[in-house]
């Protein structure tokens, strides 16, 4: 292959290029906008068009866990999590809704170590909408003994006001 064939085939790879990557645009203000209005089912087909477009991004991953809880389809959503995870094992919200589908399992005490966890971790940068997810976690979990929250999860204790936090 000569050089202007080579050039000819690298200017056609970067317009490809190009053209995914504005399509992965469209996709990703629609996403945005599907898990705003609550669309769950759609974000889940843009999010099959994102995974297309081979644009895999932790916050996607997230979102697909997230539809994929709220639709009801919870083996799913794990299977989300746990790639959301495997790519950004730091991401709190999704340690959130791992807490969520724990206690749907009735897996209390896992539930309330994971968002002890997410407590100690994030302390003092939660955004207000990931204390709002830990408040509906907690509230799905049911009647949280004060006893054993003061005990076993001081930082969950001192989120719902029981007691100082931990130093």
């Amino acid at each position: 292959m000569g050089k202007a064939a080579r050039k000819m085939k690298k200017k056609q790879m970067q317009a490809e290029e190009t053209a995914v990557r504005q399509e992965n645009a469209h996709w990703e203000a629609l996403l945005a906008e599907q898990m705003a209005a609550g669309e769950y089912t759609a974000a889940i087909d843009t999010l099959a068009k994102l995974i297309q477009g081979n644009d895999i991004q932790p916050e996607f991953m997230y979102d697909a866990a997230y539809a994929y809880f709220m639709t009801g389809d919870y083996e799913r959503a794990g299977q989300w999590i746990n790639n959301t995870l495997s790519y950004a094992p730091d991401h709190l919200s999704v340690r959130v809704l791992l807490a969520r589908l724990l206690m749907i399992e009735e897996r209390e005490d896992d539930g309330l170590a994971v968002l002890e966890f997410v407590l100690d971790k994030g302390g003092d940068s939660l955004t207000a909408a990931q204390r709002k997810e830990i408040e509906e976690a907690l509230a799905f979990g049911g009647d949280v003994d004060r006893e054993k929250a003061r005990r076993d999860y001081p930082r969950i204790a001192a989120f719902l006001k029981w007691e100082a936090p931990p130093a």
